[in-house]
């Protein structure tokens, strides 16, 4: 049932954002969307992705959107849209719906969730991976995010 509620808070916000023509509100339904997939997260038994989820996405990604949304001032998107935007919604929403109808027929229906000692240990143990056994690819994956924010400051100072 969990599953369900989620998901379906998922699909609304994400609707929501896709439609919405005020970019502060754009990035409020983006918080929703994150939350519900950090819900999902927990409930498919992965707290160490939910929590990474939260804490990056939600706390750091989304807060840095909605600033910067508020300072630059953007005046909303125009009511009307190209033609040939109209003209690609109804392939594309047909592709959706067949696409969400092949994931229905072939997903087997929810399972009981994995109880929660086993996630505290699993976390746990993700942990001590990162820091013994993984610490290179971790370290080089670090080096390689602040390159990609050099790089993107660099970028937008024109």
């Amino acid at each position: 049932m969990m599953l369900y509620l989620f998901a379906g808070l998922l699909c609304a916000a994400l609707a929501y954002m896709l439609y919405s023509r005020q970019l502060v509100q754009s990035a409020f339904a983006l918080f929703f969307v994150l939350i519900a997939q950090a819900a999902l997260y927990v409930w498919a038994s992965a707290p160490f992705l939910a929590a990474a989820q939260v804490l990056v996405y939600v706390g750091g990604v989304l807060v840095l959107m909605i600033f910067g949304g508020m300072l630059t001032a953007l005046p909303a998107l125009p009511d009307e849209a190209p033609a040939t935007g109209r003209l690609l919604q109804l392939p594309a929403a047909l592709l959706a719906l067949g696409v969400l109808g092949i994931l229905l027929t072939h997903f087997p229906g929810p399972e009981t969730p994995v109880p929660h000692d086993l996630m505290a240990q699993n976390a746990q143990q993700l942990g001590y991976a990162l820091v013994t056994d993984y610490v290179l690819p971790f370290e080089l994956l670090s080096v390689l995010l602040l390159a990609a924010l050099l790089g993107a400051a660099y970028l937008s100072r024109r």
